[in-house]
């Protein structure tokens, strides 16, 4: 996607109406991945805008999404500790394509598959997998499972040492990429001297949108005040 990516701006940048020295990527969500990767390959690009992206693989970013379902249904600190080897496992296991990691996830499978705290993951990729037989799970890997996919793909190291200008508009609650950890690595890589610029949107959820709480169900409002102008102040910034 990230050599797509550049293959767009390198197509872009020979019409005489566009000035090549000033185009730059914006990525929204997996964008947060490919945009800067892309912008690693490429001199053509001058700058990034990163929307409600996040830092960390995703398969960190799976494990941090069902994390985040028990920690709001406020399920204790042992229960969520015990949760969260069950996930790791299932995590591991999509991430292997299923080629391995069986015989950790039925370990953690019989062990607190079971747990009260299920019910919180119903409908999650652990959820389904504790529910559904191996034979079966198998089956629908083959239609659902994305393709080619870098599950362990992180871009700390990639971001820590780049000389692309980029700004971070970030969701402060985004509950489908939690932010704690790439909002932390990135106001340190700004105190060491990045050329990042960190924004982030309170009482935002993925998308950057708005929501209220009803019935222990986020309902969407609207978009977060203020985002769109954000996002192309930050653009015209970052292309003089």
């Amino acid at each position: 996607m990230a050599r797509d990516a550049v293959a767009a701006v390198e197509r872009l940048i020979e019409e005489p109406e566009i000035d090549a020295l000033r185009v730059g990527l914006s990525g929204y969500s997996q964008g947060g991945w490919v945009a800067p990767l892309a912008a690693s390959m490429s001199d053509s690009i001058a700058f990034v805008v990163v929307n409600y992206g996040m830092i960390e693989s995703p398969a960190e970013e799976a494990r941090l999404e069902m994390r985040q379902l028990l920690i709001d249904a406020d399920v204790t600190d042992a229960d969520l500790a015990d949760a969260e080897q069950l996930i790791a496992a299932a995590v591991n296991l999509v991430a292997n394509e299923f080629s391995s990691g069986w015989e950790e996830f039925d370990a953690m499978k019989e062990k607190y598959g079971n747990s009260p705290w299920m019910e919180y993951l119903q409908g999650t990729p652990v959820g389904q997998l504790v529910s559904y037989p191996k034979f079966l799970v198998r089956l629908l890997a083959r239609s659902r499972l994305p393709k080619g996919l870098a599950w362990d793909y992180d871009s700390t190291t990639l971001l820590a040492t780049s000389d692309t200008p980029m700004v971070w508009l970030l969701a402060q609650d985004d509950r489908s990429a939690p932010k704690e950890q790439t909002i932390a690595k990135l106001r340190a890589m700004e105190s060491d001297g990045r050329p990042i610029e960190l924004i982030i949107f309170e009482n935002a959820d993925h998308g950057m949108v708005t929501f209220d709480e009803v019935n222990g169900e986020r309902v969407v409002t609207g978009y977060a005040p203020g985002y769109f102008q954000t996002e192309v102040d930050a653009a015209r910034r970052l292309a003089r």
